[in-house]
C-alpha cells in the first residue's frame, strides 16, 4: 500500500465546514499515492485522514466519512489508519478522532479481523504518548463505539447521535420491534447512564471548538482559556435556582483568587466534583474540587470514574494537579449505579499515587474516613498538601456519629473522647503526623499554590518535598 501526505483544503467538501469554519482549511491528508491528483471523496474510503494546525498546535485528524461504506473499517482502511497512527507518533501529534460509523465493514466476511482488531491496540499505544480527544457524531457503532472510548476525552453531540456495539436493524432482529433502541443508545441516554461521554454539545461545530480548545494547552501555549469573572458579576448566575446560586458563586470565590483563565472541562458530569484548567501567572495546572457549599459531595461511583478519567487527561496534557476537598465520605450503598463502589475507589487510589506529575492536595471543608484519599495525604506522593484553617473539619467521622456508635459502651466513649481531646484546633496534630503539610487560612492558599507550581517548599516547617516518581514539565522547576 503505497500512502504518503498531499496537501489538501478541507473546503473541497461541505462536510468539513464544521472544521473549516475555525479557520482550519490548508491540511496534508495521508492518502494513495495514485490518487493524489484527482482527490475524490471515495478516496478516503470511508475515513478521512488528515494532520493541520490550529491555536499555534499542529495536530492530526481521523475523520470518518458515513457517505462512502457507512465509514466502516474494512482491511485497507484498516491498514491506512494504522501506517497514519505510527506516522503521526513519531512527530507527537495530538489527535481529534470524529466517530460517524458502522463499524466492522461485514461486507468483507470475516477476514477483516485480523487487521481492524489491530486499530484497538495501535490507538491504545498511541494514548499512550498523545493527548487523543473522541468526538460521536451520527452513528457511532460496534468498533468505532470501543475506538471512541479510548480517548482521554470523549465528547458526544447531541443532534441524532447513537452510540453502541450495535445498530437498531440488529438490535431489533435479537430483541423484538418494542424495545426502543434509543432509550439506551442516544448520546443523551449514554451520558446519563454510563460513564463513556464525558461531555455533550448541540452539534459538532460546537464540539470541534471545544476539542481545539483542549488541544492549545498541549503547546502551553498561555491567554487560550477563558478569563475568570469577578465572584457576583456573572449574569447567568441570576437564572439559576437560589440553592445552584449559591454553590456557583463559592466556586467562583475560590477561583478567583488563584486563577488568571480557566476552562470547566467534564462540566456537568457529577455535581459532585468539578474539573478545571486553571491557568496562572502562565502556568497551567488540573484542578480537582467538590463544590463548596454543596451539601450531597458524598463520593459516589460516577464521582470516582470522573476523578480517574480527569487524572488521565491531565496526565496526557503533563501538568501539575490540585485536589480540593470537601465530602461527608464516600457513598457505603452497593445498589444499581453504586455497585462498583468499592473497586472504584481503589482504582482512584491506584490512579493517584501512580500521577507521573506535581500533585497536591487541600481540604477545603469536610473530609471523613477513606474519602480523605482523595486530598492526596503525604504517603501519597503529594509534594504539598494543606488543611484550611476556618473552613476544614476532618476526622475518621463526623463526631455525631462516632458518639452514636459508642453510646452503649462507656469505656470505648471515653477512650475516643480523649483521643478528640488531643486534636488541637491550629491542625497541628494532623501536621505533626505527616498527613498534612501545613494549616492555612484562605487567604494565604493563592501563594501556597504559586510555590508548589514554582517548586519552592521553604514555607513548609522542613523546606523540603516529598520524594515521588514524578516527571515535572519543562514550566514547573521542582525540588
Amino acid at each position: 500500500m503505497n500512502v504518503d501526505w498531499v496537501e489538501f483544503e478541507l473546503t473541497k467538501f461541505s462536510f468539513f465546514r464544521p472544521l473549516s469554519d475555525l479557520g482550519i482549511n490548508k491540511v496534508q491528508a495521508w492518502l494513495p499515492v495514485a490518487d493524489h491528483d484527482n482527490i475524490r471523496r471515495a478516496s478516503s474510503d470511508g475515513t478521512w485522514l488528515f494532520r493541520t494546525q490550529g491555536l499555534d498546535q499542529d495536530f492530526a485528524v481521523i475523520w470518518s466519512d458515513f457517505r462512502v461504506n457507512g465509514g466502516s473499517f474494512g482491511r485497507d482502511i484498516a491498514r491506512r489508519i494504522a501506517s497514519f497512527l505510527e506516522a503521526c507518533n513519531e512527530e507527537g501529534l495530538p489527535l481529534i478522532t470524529v466517530m460517524n460509523s458502522l463499524g466492522y465493514r461485514f461486507i468483507e466476511g470475516r477476514t477483516v479481523f485480523n487487521d481492524v482488531f489491530n486499530l484497538i491496540p495501535a490507538l491504545d499505544n498511541y494514548t499512550r504518548n498523545n493527548l487523543v480527544i473522541s468526538v460521536c457524531h451520527g452513528q457511532c457503532l460496534g468498533l468505532s463505539a470501543v475506538l471512541f472510548g479510548l480517548a482521554h476525552y470523549r465528547i458526544g453531540v447531541r443532534q441524532d447521535s447513537t452510540l453502541n456495539l450495535t445498530g437498531p436493524d440488529v438490535f431489533r432482529l435479537f430483541f423484538g420491534s418494542k424495545v426502543d433502541f434509543l432509550s439506551f443508545a442516544s448520546v443523551d441516554q449514554q451520558y446519563l447512564k454510563t460513564t463513556l461521554i464525558h461531555e455533550r454539545t448541540e452539534d459538532l461545530k460546537t464540539a470541534l471548538n471545544r476539542a481545539c480548545t483542549l488541544l492549545g494547552t498541549v503547546s502551553s501555549s498561555t491567554g487560550l482559556l477563558p478569563m475568570v469573572s469577578e465572584p457576583g458579576v456573572s449574569k447567568y448566575l441570576d437564572f439559576m435556582p437560589r440553592q445552584q446560586q449559591k454553590v456557583e458563586r463559592a466556586c467562583i470565590q475560590l477561583l478567583y483568587p488563584i486563577a488568571d483563565r480557566y476552562l470547566e472541562v467534564f462540566s456537568g458530569f457529577d455535581s459532585r466534583m468539578r474539573v478545571y484548567l486553571i491557568e496562572t501567572k502562565g502556568k497551567l495546572f488540573g484542578l480537582l474540587m467538590n463544590p463548596p457549599e454543596n451539601s450531597n459531595n458524598m463520593i459516589t461511583v460516577r464521582t470516582l470514574k470522573l476523578y480517574q478519567d480527569a487524572l488521565r487527561l491531565f496526565e496526557a496534557l503533563r501538568i501539575p494537579i490540585v485536589s480540593f476537598l470537601d465530602t461527608p465520605g464516600v457513598d457505603p450503598r452497593v445498589d444499581n449505579s453504586n455497585q462498583d463502589v468499592i473497586q472504584q475507589m481503589i482504582e482512584a487510589n491506584r490512579a493517584i499515587i501512580e500521577y507521573p506529575y506535581p500533585k497536591m492536595g487541600v481540604w477545603i471543608g469536610r473530609g471523613f474516613g477513606g474519602a480523605n484519599t482523595l486530598a492526596i495525604p503525604r504517603i501519597y506522593g503529594s509534594m504539598a498538601n494543606y488543611v484550611i484553617l476556618e473552613r476544614t473539619t476532618l476526622g475518621v467521622m463526623h463526631e455525631s456519629i462516632i458518639a452514636h456508635l459508642l453510646e452503649k459502651s462507656k469505656r470505648m466513649l471515653k477512650l475516643w473522647q480523649a483521643s478528640k481531646e488531643r486534636e488541637q484546633a491550629d491542625f497541628q496534630d494532623i501536621v505533626d503526623t505527616g498527613v498534612a503539610s501545613k494549616a492555612l487560612s484562605i487567604d494565604e492558599l493563592p501563594a501556597a499554590i504559586q510555590c508548589f507550581l514554582e517548586g519552592d517548599y521553604s514555607h513548609l516547617d522542613d523546606g523540603k518535598a516529598p520524594q515521588q516518581n514524578s516527571q515535572a514539565p519543562d514550566s514547573v522547576a521542582c525540588v
